[in-house]
């Protein structure tokens, strides 16, 4: 798969993501459907996302240890929430870590478009933040453990568009680097038009 489609899909793992947690918000009655569709649906935009990364380092730049060091963190993160849905904080805050190491080693380059890596590179931070204004606005009713299950779903459709917007941009650029690139195949470097 080019690594745009991979971006594009990435993107739109994570919208599907958003739209699942906001569901088990207001479909209490599907909850162990919704939770099952929305752990698959973080699984896999996540693992979308490493394939990005790797093809971003392999294919176009090498960002080195720090790279690569991102890499890892997104692949923990992703790892986290294959293991355990409700630790949404947890591995987006890991992976956000990841993306935020590798957007900053990107920008670094000036190799990719900076506001699309800016956005990838916080997207994450930007949910605990959106959790953290809903909870003070009270927004959505307490449950059992003393948490607003809304404002938690807030908090994740916040974080996820912001991925999903970034990683839109970032399949816009890699689309035209595909398409413009000379590609390194078997130790020949070929000019595609």
């Amino acid at each position: 798969m080019k690594p745009h489609h991979l971006a594009t899909a990435a993107a739109g793992a994570w919208g599907f993501a958003a739209l699942a947690y906001a569901l088990l918000e207001t479909q209490p009655d599907h909850r162990s459907t919704l939770t099952v569709v929305f752990n698959a649906a973080v699984v896999i935009a996540g693992a979308l996302g490493i394939a990005v990364l790797i093809s971003i380092n392999n294919r176009f730049i090498d960002l080195g240890l720090m790279g690569k060091a991102g890499i890892a963190l997104v692949g923990i993160g992703v790892a986290i929430s294959a293991v355990t849905w409700g630790a949404v904080n947890v591995y987006l805050l890991i992976q956000g870590t990841g993306y935020l190491l590798f957007g900053i080693k990107l920008i670094r380059t000036h190799s990719a478009p900076i506001l699309s890596t800016v956005i990838v590179s916080g997207a994450f931070f930007t949910a605990p933040i959106a959790f953290l204004i809903a909870n003070a606005a009270q927004i959505g009713t307490v449950n059992e453990y003393g948490d607003r299950d809304a404002a938690f779903a807030l908090g994740f459709a916040v974080g996820a568009t912001f991925m999903a917007m970034g990683l839109i941009g970032w399949a816009h650029w890699l689309q035209h680097e595909t398409n413009n690139q000379p590609r390194r195949h078997c130790g020949v470097t070929q000019i595609h038009a």
